[in-house]
């Protein structure tokens, strides 16, 4: 919600501000933090846990396309008309350990059914476009389908599973933390959008980035010598101050701006004196410059 708040006081879209991106992280964790508890009350009350999702996606999803045309910002930044994206993948899971995967041609079927989805959903959706609204369904849609189609669908496993792809989803994750800071950065030094040859280069540093990243920070964190709880621990710590020192600069930066603008005033206020037609400039006491 805070980064809805900013966009919505900015008139850029927010492309200045270099942790927009980690909005969707934040709806990710909400989802995290709610989902499984009230999935864990449904089943300890004998509720069905697919009809529970269907029934909270439902309303999700209402709130998307009312709101959706009411305010475009309001409705892709707040996480109550975003749960539903999430829900989508909560049912995959609870069908395919209620009733098991998809068979090979099913499974192959699908993952064409979903690669197309996505395509058409990269190739047609559009920033204008009313989003999420209906049409986000789509790309959600063809999201679940890959996934459902597993490793048996043969077609899917011929784009997904070579060098170059399996390349890119090991750096996937620290790609999306660094590209977005790197075009907002060019936004803010530039002064406007940058080029299309300077936000290629920004790209092309995002993925040397992440690929450092991931050999240097993520592989040994997660695969390493190191003890998870000899790394979660500073982590944490490092985490918690960061967000505090963010905390205490948004909060000075909130009582500084009235008396910087009051001081910018005060001599604006004080220059009574009148315009001189010969002069552009005029000093306190009406002498021209």
């Amino acid at each position: 919600m805070l980064f809805w708040f900013e966009v919505g006081s900015t008139k850029d879209g927010g492309i200045s501000n270099p942790l927009l991106h980690l909005w969707s992280l934040g709806v990710e964790e909400q989802f995290y933090i709610v989902w499984p508890l009230a999935a864990w009350i449904a089943w300890r009350r004998g509720m069905s846990v697919i009809k529970t999702i269907a029934a909270v996606a439902l309303v999700s999803m209402i709130f998307n396309l009312v709101i959706v045309y009411i305010d475009r910002t309001t409705a892709f930044y707040l996480p109550v008309t975003r749960f539903w994206e999430l829900l989508a993948g909560a049912a995959l899971a609870e069908l395919e350990r209620s009733h098991g995967g998809l068979s090979r041609p099913a499974a192959n079927l699908a993952a064409i059914a979903g690669i197309v989805l996505l395509v058409l959903s990269f190739a047609l959706i559009r920033e204008k476009q009313a989003f999420p609204g209906i049409i986000a369904a789509a790309p959600v849609l063809g999201a679940v389908l890959v996934i459902a189609a597993g490793r048996t669908a043969v077609f899917k496993t011929l784009i997904f599973s070579n060098r170059i792809a399996v390349a890119i989803g090991l750096i996937s994750y620290p790609l999306y933390l660094w590209h977005w800071p790197l075009l907002s950065f060019g936004y803010i030094i530039g002064h406007d959008t940058p080029a299309k040859e300077v936000r290629f280069a920004l790209l092309a540093a995002s993925v040397v980035l992440a690929a450092l990243t991931y050999m240097i920070i993520e592989k040994p964190i997660r695969f390493g010598r190191f003890r998870k709880s000899a790394v979660a621990v500073p982590l944490f710590a490092i985490m918690t101050f960061i967000g505090a020192a963010g905390y205490w600069v948004s909060e000075q930066a909130q009582h500084a701006l009235p008396r910087d603008v009051a001081q910018v005033g005060v001599p604006v206020a004080e220059n009574t004196a009148p315009p001189q037609k010969e002069s552009r400039h005029v000093t306190r006491d009406g002498r021209s410059l």
